[in-house]
């Protein structure tokens, strides 16, 4: 899913008037949080490009692949709904969210291995 289409597919679900900018910034903090949380430190870290996105990069592909790609517009909603002061709302989209970042969290772990980054020295 790109930038755009996790902006558009949001946008549809709950009318708004949040600024562009403001929604790519907070892809771009979910995508970090899993970069530093999740990729950092496991197999294939490196064909991984750190998420600095801007309003230039609407075409960019967000870090999570489909079927767990949702979370993003999910995490959309729910901020959009904080904004507004739409707690009941803010809460569903959380559930929604939480569960496939928890699914793909849990995926990605099986599949990349932790690096091992540092060795204990034993005297």
């Amino acid at each position: 899913m790109t930038i755009h289409e996790a902006i558009a597919m949001a946008d549809s679900l709950r009318d708004n008037s949040m600024p562009t900018n403001v929604k790519i910034g907070w892809l771009r903090n979910v995508d970090q949080t899993i970069y530093e949380e999740l990729i950092r430190g496991r197999e294939g870290e490196g064909e991984v490009t750190y998420p600095n996105y801007g309003e230039e990069d609407l075409d960019k592909e967000l870090l999570v692949p489909p079927p767990y790609d949702m979370l993003y517009v999910y995490r959309l909603e729910a901020e959009v709904c904080y904004a507004y002061g739409e707690t009941k709302k803010q809460a569903n989209a959380l559930i929604r969210y939480n569960e496939l970042i928890s699914s793909y969290a849990a995926k990605y772990i099986r599949e990349h291995r932790q690096v091992d980054t540092a060795r204990a020295v034993y005297y």
